[in-house]
């Protein structure tokens, strides 16, 4: 089933719900890489940064057709899939046979670039800690995706551009990786982005869509609880808490719960045991706290 949700912006929990969009240094990738990318308004769609992107948001999509525009991370859905529900990402596996996502895959498949994206860790004691997902070497990443126009002409688009949207295709997360999340994005190298953009013939694209998610090397960093607020746009999000957790790595340990009063309760802080006299041993100026009971 897509990811259907009440109209609302992701929570932290969600597959692929935030992505990082930076700007100028994607745009500079993309015209090293792409040689139409010429005849693409870089400058005007990456002017700036787009730093910890919710879905609903107007981003940057390369198109079949050829086209670099902005278009809505937010699949518009017909009122037969429900009162007030609306889709952003897809799974791979049951894509070309649903009939909300299969008759648009042949001709609107799309590839959103990003710098990178976060995921939410969720612990047995109920806590979600984000993780930075980021290309081991510098450059873009490209999830794939598919979109659709609007439910109707006179939908309001964006600045000029059109209206309608895209949802990302999600598959089951490489066994590396399981551990963060039970699925992941649809990764695309920079061959299997412009493969996904070209003419396919349906068994081709639907061996695409069933095959094991591409061999891109990640490199995954602990983030700060902020992130979670999606309002939050500052690129000092992105500051990693820690080194970087890399394939090949055992399983991360989770921090320590905070202790209670704890002034530094941020998800990467890991409490130093109790000292006795209640204190968190890692706070520079520790509070006379309580011993927990």
């Amino acid at each position: 089933m897509p990811t259907l949700l009440r109209r609302r912006h992701a929570r932290d929990g969600t597959m692929c719900g935030r992505v990082n969009i930076e700007g100028p240094a994607l745009a500079e990738a993309l015209a090293a890489a792409w040689p139409e990318a010429r005849d693409w308004p870089l400058a005007n769609l990456y002017g700036h940064a787009q730093i910890n992107v919710a879905p609903q948001a107007w981003v940057p999509v390369l198109r079949q057709d050829g086209a670099l525009l902005r278009q809505r991370w937010w699949f518009p859905t017909p009122p037969s899939a429900g009162a007030g529900l609306t889709t952003f990402n897809a799974r791979c596996e049951r894509a070309l046979g649903s009939p909300l996502y299969g008759p648009w895959l042949p001709t609107h498949r799309c590839v959103l670039p990003v710098t990178s994206f976060m995921e939410w860790w969720r612990l047995p004691d109920g806590r979600r800690l984000p993780y930075l997902l980021r290309p081991r070497a510098p450059g873009p990443l490209y999830l794939a995706g598919v979109g659709r126009p609007a439910l109707s002409a006179d939908a309001p688009g964006m600045g000029g551009e059109e209206a309608g949207g895209f949802a990302v295709l999600t598959c089951p997360a490489r066994p590396e990786l399981k551990w963060l999340h039970h699925r992941e994005p649809r990764l695309l190298t920079l061959a299997g982005a412009r493969a996904w953009l070209g003419s396919l013939a349906p068994e081709v694209l639907a061996r695409g869509l069933s095959a094991p998610q591409a061999a891109v090397p990640l490199e995954v960093l602990p983030l700060g609880a902020a992130v979670g607020d999606a309002r939050r746009q500052d690129p000092a999000l992105l500051d990693p808490l820690g080194p970087p957790w890399v394939f090949g790595d055992p399983v991360p340990d989770p921090p320590r719960r905070p202790r209670v009063g704890c002034s530094k309760p941020s998800d990467g802080h890991a409490c130093a045991p109790w000292s006795r006299t209640g204190q968190c041993a890692a706070e520079a100026s520790p509070l006379p706290l309580r011993r927990p009971s």
